[in-house]
């Protein structure tokens, strides 16, 4: 059985299987992530009451596409990637029920006016799009669970985590990609984290702000240049996974209940 963090990084890489999985408003978005979904209009049109997952992939989307949106009313997960979008339209906005989102692999600068409105999200990537800052939007879900905003090269970090501070039970989240020699200060906001993505920036070092992150489970720091584990990483005491590939780390680490993959 995938565990649900294996789960929930699968779909910020993009390569989770899905299986089958019969509509029940009671499923876990992680197990949204499982269902076997619908992919195409015709195909979800022929009974629109009945579709909880669609995947419009690999193709530009049509005015028809948005137009179908206003009949899917128990839509609940909704991938676009991989679209050369430049834009969503607001037609996206009459999908009440969506609890997931992913438009990674995009073009995109800015959500919709009104964004907010999709108050039931859950999961979004905005991973591998042209995002300068972070929407004001996104800090009015309070549902939000998990958000991935890697490779975003202009992305103003400090700035999305002062947007993320509003969102109340956050426990996802991916910085992957960016660059960062550094991790804004203001993270330390963000107590509810239990699975941080760090992975292929330029971080020297394992800042003290993460150190402060007592809920987190899993804090991923691959391909970065991280010469070492600092002594306090026990403050890290729910830690049960520490992700250290291809770093030039020096010296080891023993004594504490995680494990480090390295």
């Amino acid at each position: 059985m995938v565990g649900p963090v294996k789960i929930a990084w699968c779909f910020f890489i993009g390569v989770i299987g899905f299986t089958s999985a019969g509509a029940n408003d009671e499923l876990s978005w992680l197990e949204l992530l499982q269902l076997a979904p619908h992919e195409s209009i015709d195909d979800a049109l022929l009974d629109p009451e009945s579709v909880v997952s669609l995947h419009l992939q690999h193709r530009p989307l049509e005015d028809r596409d948005y137009d179908a949106f206003t009949k899917l009313r128990n839509l609940q997960m909704l991938k676009l990637n991989h679209n050369q979008l430049t834009k969503l339209d607001e037609r996206i906005l009459s999908l009440k029920a969506l609890r997931v989102l992913d438009v990674s692999y995009n073009q995109l600068t800015t959500l919709p006016a009104g964004f907010a409105q999709l108050s039931g999200i859950e999961n979004i990537a905005l991973f591998d799009n042209d995002f300068a800052s972070l929407p004001e939007a996104i800090g009015n879900l309070k549902k939000l669970d998990a958000i991935y905003l890697g490779r975003n090269a202009r992305l103003n970090v400090a700035q999305s985590i002062e947007v993320l501070l509003r969102v109340p039970n956050l426990r996802y989240l991916g910085f992957g990609g960016l660059g960062l020699q550094l991790v804004p200060e203001n993270i330390r906001g963000l107590r509810d984290l239990e699975d941080l993505f760090l992975a292929g920036n330029a971080l020297q070092e394992i800042p003290d702000s993460l150190l402060s992150l007592s809920n987190l489970r899993y804090l991923t720091l691959s391909n970065n240049q991280i010469t070492h584990i600092p002594d306090d990483i026990g403050r890290l005491g729910k830690l049960r996974g520490l992700i250290l590939k291809n770093n030039p780390l020096k010296g080891g680490l023993t004594n504490h209940p995680f494990e480090v993959v390295r």
